[in-house]
């Protein structure tokens, strides 16, 4: 199977450097002004969501239990016992009075007082570097210690959002009549270095949370806003390894939690009704990076520290090797049958495919098994290589005068993270050159097809507001998909994808969700048409291959499938 697909497919970005991307509409990303921006999210249409950005999270008071206060000054009070022991040893009884020490006691007491400031230090400050570098590396979010925002969790029956601040707090908010009101805050002495929460697909009010060595299961009340609830709705399970960068709730065995470590090459299961933990898994293959399970938790796609990709049958823990990738796998998506999944690599600027067919046989005791078995190959289903966007090639008349241009923009490379919506109709993708990293390319998927076949939807951007540190999607969007980005400059942007047969998104798929004529003409000048022109379509030159040499200047046209989707966008 060879590419046939490429960004060079996909519609042209704005040539404005001060465009907002705001929604899907036929099939297209839509870009607007910066007011249009804000008018949208602050609109009836996002109101149930809540307005996630940095500047409000920082003013939250954290508010401490007194179990949190206890164990703030658990370690100090060690330590001063620790410090009274070497007094009584070297005879310093009065730690008061210098004088009554003599030379010897003022000696002692600076020594002491060394001690005491090397002893506060509880984790030294090597081992804090390597465990950020370890998650900065693996973790799903770009850039995961200077992030502000370090993992995003949001419940199966879209009720509610959890975000892990920098700072170890978590704040769950809810989605729908409580989305503005103030929220739940979680904290715990030993939640720190946060790097997964996963809700449990059975029960929204249970959170699980990845915190260095230590999984920390809270049990929440119906009530979403609140402050922080007791410590008696919160049980801690050591594993024994460090940094936890994945974790899971495992769907085919009750009260039990998946969690994985970079610095270890087994899967770590987690009793929380016992509060003990065992470990399966292959013993080669480096450390195990991310967990994917199917969306009905019957396998599991396993990535690790080195070239290696694994799928598990979840209920004899066999699996399948696929070994050789273009460097680490950095992500995968399952299609919601479990037929197909999707998955990139560090090393290749491309996605790539696997396809699944299920096996039903009856055993001797007339019990039904299920077995799949994958394709012989992955494919590569499309073509992510570098291109450079220039607004000035072949640009004339009041282009040239335009004060507002866009420099050279160069899109593509390998794959930073992808996520996938809840019906697995669009999929979203970061990169990680970070000349790239500041778009966000989104396709409609076909998981119909074999191998999978993913269609342009659009580039995703945000003027002036960074690169995407995390990417995901809030479930239950009744009018097609809702994109959530969390943008390194501080706030959480809401893309409406506006698609399928129901009538929410009819109602939508009318107009744009921001009624102004300046939407249209932004449309027009990100697409390189008019509303006339979409029959004879063309992209001029200023898209063009970077790699390519020598004709890289000849005009690109569209293919007839863009084409067609772009008139008949709402079929789509």
């Amino acid at each position: 199977f060879s590419l046939n697909m490429s960004l060079l497919n996909f519609p042209p970005p704005s040539v404005s450097e001060c465009s907002y991307s705001l929604q899907e509409f036929n099939g297209q990303i839509l870009a607007g002004t910066r007011k249009q921006f804000e008018t949208l999210q602050s609109s009836k249409f996002l109101m149930d969501y809540p307005r996630l950005e940095r500047a409000s999270l920082s003013r939250l008071q954290h508010s401490l239990s007194r179990d949190d206060v206890k164990g703030a000054f658990m370690f100090r009070r060690s330590t001063a016992n620790v410090l009274r022991e070497i007094d009584e040893k070297l005879g310093v009884n009065n730690e008061n009075d210098e004088n009554a020490a003599g030379g010897w006691g003022k000696t002692v007491l600076r020594m002491r007082n060394g001690l005491g400031g090397m002893l506060s230090k509880m984790v030294s400050a090597d081992a804090q570097t390597t465990l950020a570098d370890a998650l900065d590396r693996y973790a799903v979010t770009r850039g995961w210690s200077r992030a502000w925002l370090r993992c995003v969790a949001v419940d199966g029956e879209g009720g509610r959002v959890a975000v892990c601040q920098s700072t170890d707090y978590i704040r769950i908010y809810g989605i729908g009549a409580d989305a503005q009101q103030p929220p739940l805050t979680l904290h715990h002495p030993q939640m720190k270095n946060v790097a997964a929460m996963h809700f449990d697909p059975h029960d929204a009010r249970l959170l699980a949370v990845a915190a260095s060595s230590n999984v920390l299961v809270w049990r929440l009340s119906g009530r979403i806003v609140g402050t922080k609830p007791s410590g008696q709705c919160i049980r801690v399970v050591e594993t024994g390894v460090s940094p936890l960068s994945s974790l899971v709730w495992d769907s085919t065995c009750s009260n039990s939690v998946m969690v994985a470590s970079c610095s270890s090459n087994k899967i770590i299961l987690a009793d929380l009704s016992l509060g003990t933990h065992s470990s399966v898994g292959a013993w080669f293959g480096g450390g195990v990076c991310g967990l994917f399970p199917s969306h009905d938790g019957t396998r599991l796609a396993v990535t690790y520290t080195t070239n290696v990709l694994r799928i598990y049958d979840r209920s004899t823990w066999t699996d399948e090797k696929w070994g050789g990738l273009a460097g680490r796998a950095t992500g995968v998506v399952w299609s919601p049958t479990g037929e197909s999944l999707i998955f990139s690599t560090e090393g290749a600027s491309a996605l790539f495919s696997l396809s699944f067919t299920k096996h039903v046989r009856t055993g001797d005791d007339g019990v039904k098994m299920i077995t799949w078995s994958s394709s012989t190959r992955a494919s590569s289903i499309f073509d992510l290589s570098p291109i450079e966007f220039d607004p000035m090639e072949g640009a004339s008349g009041d282009m040239l005068e335009r004060s507002d241009l866009r420099p050279v923009a160069q899109i593509g490379g390998a794959v930073s993270a992808m996520a996938c919506s809840a019906d697995g109709d669009r999929l979203a993708v970061t990169f990680t050159d970070s000349e790239c990293c500041g778009f966000i390319a989104t396709f409609i998927v076909d998981w119909t097809s074999l191998p999978v076949k993913l269609h342009p939807s659009g580039f995703v951007e945000a003027a002036f507001s960074g690169t995407p540190e995390c990417v995901f999607f809030l479930p239950q969007y009744s009018a097609g998909a809702m994109l959530a980005i969390s943008w390194s400059s501080g706030s959480v942007q809401y893309v409406p994808l506006i698609y399928g047969k129901s009538p929410a998104a009819a109602a939508l798929s009318v107009h744009p969700l921001v009624e102004s004529t300046a939407v249209d003409t932004i449309l027009e000048e990100s697409l390189g048409w008019g509303v006339d022109s979409l029959a004879s379509v063309e992209l001029s030159s200023r898209l063009v291959d970077r790699d390519e040499e020598g004709g890289g200047d000849s005009p690109i046209c569209f293919t007839e499938m863009l084409k067609e989707r772009s008139m008949v966008g709402q079929e789509i």
